[in-house]
């Protein structure tokens, strides 16, 4: 909520435990993931290729979307596909 660009947030409750019918034509993920930014005519899914995104599109100078320093865009890639797959794993237990 810190970007500057307008967005409007659209929940879309499971039912029973599933996906609603049509969640995937009204959402743009085809496989019917969440979740999933649309930005006209981009769809991008999954929180760290969501977080990539914003942070090269809203903030292109800054450290993630600099291609000036690849170890420090890779160490910050790290943290965030980390946090997502190796992290959240032990959350769970």
């Amino acid at each position: 909520q810190r970007l500057a660009p307008p967005y409007e947030l659209v929940f879309y409750p499971r039912v029973h435990n599933k996906i609603p019918e049509g969640f995937e034509g009204k959402s743009g993920n085809k496989q019917g993931r969440a979740p999933v930014l649309v930005d006209g005519d981009v769809a991008v899914s999954e929180c760290g290729v969501i977080t990539e995104y914003l942070t090269e599109t809203c903030y292109p100078t800054q450290a993630l979307g600099s291609k000036a320093n690849p170890q420090l865009r890779g160490n910050i890639r790290t943290v965030i596909h980390a946090a997502e797959d190796t992290f959240m794993v032990h959350t769970l237990a």
